[in-house]
């Protein structure tokens, strides 16, 4: 399968399966780490009044991989607690969801 490359960003992406793709790097100036901040930013602002759910941080903050940041805010030092909830869906099935509650952050007073 013949490589092409991304509209997006210009890299080299591979179309045969197994082929490693590409990764962006951690240049501050690469608008993919801004955004993952900002993200981090309305997650952490939320968390400090109240839960968050993956839904609701899909549905309300517009960020689909809310695990991808709780992972980067607990590398910042954040301890944010995981909670598998039940929660019922649109079409009525349950499914379980992760609820994420903030509980401090490592080295402050407690």
């Amino acid at each position: 399968m013949p490589k092409k490359e991304s509209p997006r960003t210009g890299a080299t992406v591979h179309g045969a399966k197994g082929e490693k793709q590409p990764k962006f790097n951690n240049n501050p100036s690469n608008p993919n780490n801004k955004a993952k901040a900002a993200q981090c930013l309305k997650i952490l602002e939320w968390l400090k009044l109240a839960p968050l759910s993956t839904p609701e941080a899909r549905n309300t903050l517009h960020i689909m991989h809310p695990a991808g940041r709780i992972c980067d805010l607990r590398k910042q030092g954040h301890k944010i607690e995981t909670h598998r909830c039940h929660e019922s869906t649109s079409e009525g099935a349950v499914s379980v969801v992760a609820k994420y509650v903030l509980v401090g952050k490592v080295g402050a007073d407690e």
